[in-house]
């Protein structure tokens, strides 16, 4: 049995709420950058090196590393969802709950592809660059910018961008 978490069924999303829910998932894209920059950085500036000179294993620092930007992710997050709904009046409906849970998920993935990107490639700015190609990618057909009714093909190629089910989750969350 389906139970609905939406207390206003009628409504529909209207450009501030559309967009207060699309940037929120976009700017956490961005935290692919962050992780995966910083741990070429830390490759290039041999600062893991030093710090295993410190009674820590490796497995703990590459934890905290991890960690401490998922928290940052998750802040910033909260900065975007709380600062929306006071200062825009971005509509959440009853289920922020589910909706924050989906975005911790996302902010969980954003950080494993930027460890990916940051183990594989070799420098900062080439993270950078192959970041600055996909996520607009993913946001496109994620229906990031502005939503896109699509069938068939292009929406099978639309289910391949992890933002096309975070935003859907979290609007079928809000307004279902």
């Amino acid at each position: 049995m389906t139970e609905s978490i939406s207390v206003v069924k009628d409504r529909e999303p209207n450009s501030m709420d559309y967009f207060g829910v699309t940037i929120s998932t976009m700017f956490i894209l961005y935290g692919i950058i962050f992780m995966g920059t910083y741990i070429a950085g830390e490759r290039q500036e041999k600062t893991k090196d030093r710090i295993m000179t410190a009674p820590v294993s490796s497995s703990l620092y590459q934890w905290g590393v991890v960690t401490g930007n998922v928290i940052m992710l998750i802040l910033q997050m909260c900065i975007m969802v709380f600062g929306g709904m006071l200062v825009f009046k971005v509509y959440w409906g009853n289920a922020l709950g589910i909706s924050l849970l989906v975005i911790i998920c996302e902010i969980i993935m954003a950080c494993a592809i930027g460890a990916l990107l940051g183990l594989n490639l070799k420098n900062e700015e080439m993270i950078a660059g192959v970041s600055q190609v996909i996520i607009p990618v993913f946001i496109f057909l994620g229906d990031g910018y502005v939503r896109i009714p699509a069938e068939g093909l292009f929406l099978f190629i639309k289910k391949l961008s992890p933002i096309y089910w975070v935003n859907h989750s979290i609007f079928n969350a809000i307004y279902s």
